[in-house]
């Protein structure tokens, strides 16, 4: 276990708030915090009545909220959303500014995580073989189907898995992804170093603060996992904000021992649908075409959005053209027509 102070190259908590209150200037005009930021994107922020500076990471504004509520701790409680606009559960932050006036209720945010308890490993494979993989708060005996087909318990998590704390009064949450980039910063005060790492997560980049391993730098591909702090800058309501910044169009993918084996993407699952020629079943449950599939594997995330229908046999069973003529209905002869005239006519 670290500290979030150590996540940023500092060693004693005290002296934070004197080095906030002195080098540090407000956040902004709305605002009661003193900020104070170091050449390595170490930050400090220190209310006006507060002794002690939580510390933070300089980020940009990147990950995608809808909807926050102020805590009466000081907290907030914020509902993330993924990558694709869907909902996670809420999760429970410390905002950079407990007095800024005019939070927006749907934004983005610059969150950054503290890695408390956090690890690397540099496959897939590596990750998976660690009981660190382990889907946290699972408890007791496994369910029959479990024990039926041998299947592990507690079930693994995902690579990309983002779950917040049981409790709404921590700012904890459980991470994990995979590394985009890496670098080891130095603190100008203490002249201690820490190590960024810009993680991609279920609902994007986020950028990770942790002691540096002993391991040294984690390569790109590589996973982390753990628990970390959630610190979240929200920016003011109705101002602008320098810093927004979204994330890369590509990803880096996870690391395998082996080298990258054929995606889910690429293979077809074992109870998937037979579908015509030029048709694809992506892991995501979507059908695309063969192009469609292609961008979206490149990473257009609205290639195939609205998929073509499937088409589907038709259980009816086919009959020649004679037997269909056969099979017609007879119609009722047509009655004679007379035309008027036509009886005097004959008889003279």
């Amino acid at each position: 276990m670290s500290s979030t102070v150590a996540c940023i190259g500092f060693t004693d908590p005290a002296a934070l708030a004197a080095l906030a209150r002195d080098k540090g200037a407000p956040a902004h005009e709305l605002s009661s915090t003193t900020r104070w930021v170091d050449s390595s994107g170490a930050m400090l922020l220190l209310d006006r009545t507060a002794q002690y500076a939580r510390p933070g990471f300089d980020t940009p504004v990147r990950t995608p909220y809808r909807g926050i509520t102020p805590l009466e701790n000081g907290l907030a409680q914020v509902t993330l959303t993924d990558v694709s606009g869907f909902e996670l559960d809420p999760f429970t932050v410390v905002p950079n500014n407990r007095y800024t006036v005019g939070w927006a209720a749907v934004g983005r945010v610059a969150l950054v995580a503290m890695g408390v308890d956090t690890e690397f490993f540099a496959t897939v494979e590596d990750f998976f073989d660690s009981p660190r993989s382990a889907m946290p708060g699972v408890e007791g005996e496994p369910p029959a189907e479990v024990k039926q087909f041998g299947l592990p318990w507690p079930p693994p998590m995902e690579i990309e898995t983002f779950l917040p704390a049981t409790s709404s009064d921590s700012p904890l949450a459980t991470l994990s992804g995979t590394v985009q980039f890496a670098e080891i910063r130095t603190n100008s005060v203490t002249g201690h170093e820490f190590l960024v790492s810009r993680i991609a997560t279920v609902c994007g980049e986020i950028d990770l603060c942790t002691p540096v391993p002993l391991d040294g730098v984690p390569a790109p591909g590589s996973v982390t996992v753990g628990q970390v702090e959630l610190l979240a800058g929200f920016p003011a309501h109705g101002l602008d904000d320098p810093s927004a910044a979204y994330d890369s169009p590509e990803r880096v993918g996870p690391t395998f021992r082996d080298g990258d084996p054929n995606s889910p993407d690429d293979v077809m699952p074992m109870d998937a649908p037979d579908l015509p020629d030029g048709l694809v079943l992506g892991d995501d449950g979507v059908v695309r075409t063969t192009e469609e599939h292609a961008a979206w594997k490149g990473g257009d995330a609205e290639a195939g959005l609205h998929p073509k229908p499937v088409p589907t046999p038709s259980t009816r069973e086919e009959t020649s053209t004679e037997d269909a003529l056969d099979a017609r209905r007879e119609l009722p002869a047509e009655p004679d027509v007379v035309e008027p005239g036509a009886d005097e006519a004959s008889e003279s």
